[in-house]
């Protein structure tokens, strides 16, 4: 048993340095603001999010949820975050991004695993954002005047099922000031002691209210509103959330 701990422990250092840790990421750029978090509701497990420059004008971000729990959900991870990002610095539209990936994991089948996955690409010179929702939780959209809508439902169906699935994008402008706050199931599916969920019901008053605050203050708003409604009943799920907006 110590030493199966061990190797959760290890496994669990590997997860949080496979994720961006340093905040702000680029703190050269004036475009753009983003923020992250993943709280594992095991040692380990299946969220991850991620951000990287393809390009000097374009941001990728990803945030994504891997069928089940656990070691075998983090290995699964890893190698979903390895192909999306690779994939993506190729250049391509988000959907195709997610049908090449989609391909690769498919083929393979690794027990039948998958990955609900949203991606998109903002153009920081007009804040132009293209996005695929491959069976993932749409994202907020975070107007610069406090409103809150939910982003339009465009992609497909989860990664890594089905070998010749297809994929569509989507897009939006944001201006600046806008931005968007993408999350996993583990926030909107926390439960209280009586099984009711959070729910998007209260997510989306929550987000209204953090008006003109930096995104990590966003995130932790939203994570303490989670935590104090879920009260005494322990977290089922991981809890991940990523942050954007346009600056300019």
């Amino acid at each position: 048993l110590a030493a199966l701990h061990k190797e959760l422990e290890v496994a669990s250092q590997i997860q949080r340095a496979i994720v961006p840790s340093r905040f702000p990421p680029f703190p050269d750029r004036t475009e753009f603001a983003v923020h992250a978090s993943m709280t594992p509701a095991k040692a380990v497990g299946g969220d991850f999010f991620d951000f990287f420059l393809i390009d000097a004008d374009r941001l990728g971000v990803v945030i994504a949820d891997v069928s089940g729990k656990g070691v075998p959900s983090a290995l699964f991870m890893a190698v979903c975050r390895t192909l999306i990002k690779s994939t993506a610095h190729a250049g391509g539209s988000p959907d195709a991004c997610l049908a090449q990936v989609n391909r690769g994991l498919a083929s393979d089948g690794v027990a039948s695993m998958y990955v609900t996955v949203f991606y998109g690409v903002l153009d920081t010179r007009d804040g132009s954002f293209t996005y695929c929702n491959a069976g993932h939780n749409p994202p907020s959209v975070l107007r610069a005047d406090g409103s809150v809508e939910p982003l339009a439902q465009v992609g497909g169906m989860v990664v890594g099922l089905f070998e010749h699935a297809s994929f569509e994008s989507g897009s939006i402008r944001l201006g600046p000031g806008d931005g968007l706050f993408m999350y996993t199931d583990g926030v909107t599916e926390a439960t209280d002691a009586a099984g009711e969920e959070f729910t998007t019901s209260r997510l989306a008053p929550c987000l209204a209210e953090c008006r003109g605050l930096g995104l990590d203050e966003v995130i932790r708003r939203v994570g303490d509103a989670v935590t104090a409604f879920a009260g005494e009943s322990p977290q089922a799920d991981d809890i991940t959330m990523l942050a954007l907006r346009y600056l300019a």
